[in-house]
């Protein structure tokens, strides 16, 4: 699979990675990895500011959020 920026990324469950939404880039945690027809969604956890924890999922290679190992 590949983020938008063409780099070839294996995601596994655990993998730090950086996720950059319209230029604000977080740390985030790789939890799991579903194939589908369309691509692939990589779920993942964030960990922000005052400890709050944020869930989400990526739809790649549709979405123009980006997605890399740290």
């Amino acid at each position: 699979m590949t983020n938008d920026g063409g780099v070839h990324t294996e995601f596994h469950p655990g993998m730090a990675v950086l996720v950059d939404n319209d230029g604000w880039w977080a740390d985030a945690e790789v939890t799991f990895i579903v194939p589908t027809d369309s691509g692939v969604i990589v779920h993942f956890r964030i960990d922000v500011a005052h400890n709050e924890v944020v869930r989400g999922s990526l739809r790649l290679p549709e979405d123009s959020t980006r997605i890399g190992p740290r």
